[in-house]
């Protein structure tokens, strides 16, 4: 796992998204155990401040919204997500948006009002759906 996170963290290896994407894969059938998955969580989220790569990014969010979706870190991966929502592209937001919205903050609606009128037209059905199914 060692090796794996390395590769992932160094910005000279090339498709560093694929490997998170295979991450993701073992996170989602069971064969990352809890201690590394902090781990690889932690290591993500730090990696999220200064990642340069688009399709990086993209694929952490992806993969903390697979460790947040299973109940794991939530408090964690809300918490870090919101420090960085209204820099995230949307191809991030796709996955951060959902996060925020079904996490423990008290704060989400003034996290997510922002995202009704953005620019992008998937964030905005997003938020559209996620509001439609909280006021029910």
């Amino acid at each position: 796992m060692n090796d794996l996170m390395n590769r992932i963290s160094n910005p000279a290896c090339k498709e560093r998204d694929l490997l998170i994407d295979e991450l993701n894969d073992l996170i989602v059938y069971g064969q990352v155990n809890p201690t590394d998955l902090e781990s690889i969580v932690k290591q993500l989220m730090n990696q999220l401040r200064h990642e340069a790569d688009p399709a990086v990014n993209e694929s952490i969010f992806h993969l903390l919204a697979t460790v947040f979706d299973n109940g794991d870190f939530q408090h964690l991966i809300a918490d870090e997500t919101a420090k960085l929502l209204n820099q995230l592209p949307a191809a991030c937001l796709v996955y951060a948006i959902p996060i925020i919205a079904y996490s423990h903050r008290s704060d989400k609606p003034d996290l997510l009002q922002p995202f009704i009128h953005d620019k992008d037209d998937d964030v905005r059905m997003m938020i559209a759906e996620i509001l439609k199914h909280s006021n029910k």
